[in-house]
């Protein structure tokens, strides 16, 4: 599935490493289902609104793994449309 970084932090430990990076994504489902994933203790620069595909199971939706960058194939112009709306929430969020 493809999905967009929505969040990027650190680990709230001062013993973590300065790239053991945490992030959140919205993922989506089809062109009307979005749902939000997490990745935890992830040595990766990340970027917000950095393109990324999610696998997702097939029989629960709600679980989800990063499994790479980039975009798939079937991406649609109403799940970029979304994703433009998610970013522009979380950016307004700060």
């Amino acid at each position: 599935m493809q999905g967009v970084i929505t969040k990027v932090y650190q680990t709230p430990s001062v013993f973590d490493s300065s790239y053991n990076m945490l992030m959140d994504y919205s993922y989506a489902v089809n062109d009307s289902i979005f749902l939000n994933g997490s990745e935890k203790e992830f040595y990766k620069a990340w970027s917000i609104g950095q393109p990324i595909v999610v696998l997702v199971h097939k029989n629960d939706p709600n679980i989800n793994f990063y499994a790479r960058d980039g975009v798939v194939s079937s991406f649609s112009e109403k799940q970029l449309d979304m994703f433009n709306t998610i970013l522009e929430i979380e950016k307004n969020k700060k």
